[in-house]
């Protein structure tokens, strides 16, 4: 019997969870074809959320939907051969190549080639500023195409196409401000690096879509219809009081609560109990045992280390002076710095003004368990 819960694979509707309200904002925005935004932490599910929205909008049949995970891209080069691949693929012209070519080919690329079985669309060019002219030529064919049907493009951790080429955001902004029939999905993990692309002053696109943050977890009465749902139709059960443990544990982070009812259903025969839940906890931390010691071992002042002991309690008061002299802290500026720091490096997330919370949940339980009295 197949397990139900599913993490890491590509997105399937019938186990999507909830996310209506932002599902509805997304299709709504495409459907009056503006451009958008869409940025929050790792792990929340923003790319599930994309592609749920694109389901939903394919369902009219009135849109070609295109997605780019940028992160598979080497050198811009490879992306532009990929975007145009794929813009043949959705077009009426596959199978007409030498039209196809002739049509919308950028006329700035040295050397364009063609490979069968599967179709493939390679290019070459020899410096950076015909790549810069061809990126132009080739963000003009959706909008060309559009008489067939819209297109809506994703491009999935924008940010890291702008780490390849500076020069792409201003590129982009120079072609999409004048398209009406083609929408576009900015979308991105990191949040300062989004913030500065998109929400900054000096930025090009500043002010030009509306924006998406995902930050919070899911609803609690739908993850919990949800883990009874996945175990009742796989032939199993789980009862109230192990429900009751994924949601203390995993408070209703969509990849983490996977994670566990996935582990807590691979142990049970027929009924998921607390116990089982608990065991299966043990087992998901002992096997991250050696990444989160070594998470420990990078911390290197006491500040940093009383922040995640606090946040691990649920403390709410580190900055009070019954805090400080607790953890040995002298002043709170230093705490700040801590704090900075483990968001820096992933540790942690801010929420809004004053509030933070671990990017891992097993992680936050690995020391609670692990390290504190």
């Amino acid at each position: 019997m197949q397990n139900p819960f599913i993490v890491g694979r590509q997105f399937r509707p019938e186990i999507f969870i909830d996310r209506e309200k932002e599902t509805a904002f997304i299709v709504d925005e495409i459907s009056q074809k503006g451009n958008l935004v869409v940025f929050g932490s790792r792990r929340l599910g923003k790319t599930w959320l994309i592609e749920k929205s694109l389901h939903e909008l394919m369902k009219t049949d009135r849109y070609h939907c295109l997605f780019f995970d940028i992160q598979q891209y080497v050198t811009l080069s490879f992306f532009v051969a990929d975007f145009v691949n794929k813009l043949y693929q959705t077009s009426s012209l596959v199978g007409k190549v030498e039209m196809f070519f002739k049509n919308y080919l950028p006329k700035s690329a040295t050397q364009f080639s063609f490979s069968l079985g599967p179709s493939k669309i390679e290019f070459k060019t020899k410096s950076e500023e015909n790549l810069h002219k061809v990126l132009v030529e080739i963000l003009q064919i959706p909008e060309s195409l559009a008489s067939e049907k819209p297109y809506v493009i994703v491009l999935d951790e924008f940010q890291e196409l702008v780490m390849l080429d500076k020069n792409v955001i201003t590129l982009f902004r120079s072609q999409i401000q004048h398209q009406t029939h083609t929408s576009y999905i900015f979308a991105g993990s990191k949040d300062s690096a989004i913030r500065e692309l998109f929400l900054t002053t000096s930025s090009p696109f500043f002010q030009s879509m509306k924006h998406l943050h995902l930050m919070n977890y899911l609803p609690e009465a739908s993850c919990r219809d949800f883990l009874n749902k996945q175990f009742y139709q796989s032939g199993k059960k789980i009862t109230p009081d192990g429900i009751d443990l994924i949601m203390n544990m995993t408070e209703g982070h969509p990849l983490f609560m996977q994670l566990l009812a996935r582990r807590a259903w691979q142990k049970t025969e027929y009924v998921c109990n607390h116990k089982v839940v608990f065991d299966s906890l043990q087992d998901e931390l002992d096997a991250n045992q050696y990444e989160y010691e070594a998470r420990i071992n990078l911390l290197r002042t006491r500040e940093q280390k009383a922040v995640l002991f606090s946040l691990s309690r649920n403390e709410k008061t580190l900055y009070n002076a019954e805090s400080m002299e607790r953890y040995g802290i002298q002043h709170p500026n230093s705490l700040t710095r801590a704090l900075l720091q483990l968001i820096d490096i992933g540790i942690l997330e801010k929420i809004e003004k004053g509030e933070y919370r671990f990017t891992d949940l097993f992680f936050k339980e690995f020391i609670r368990q692990r390290f504190l009295p």
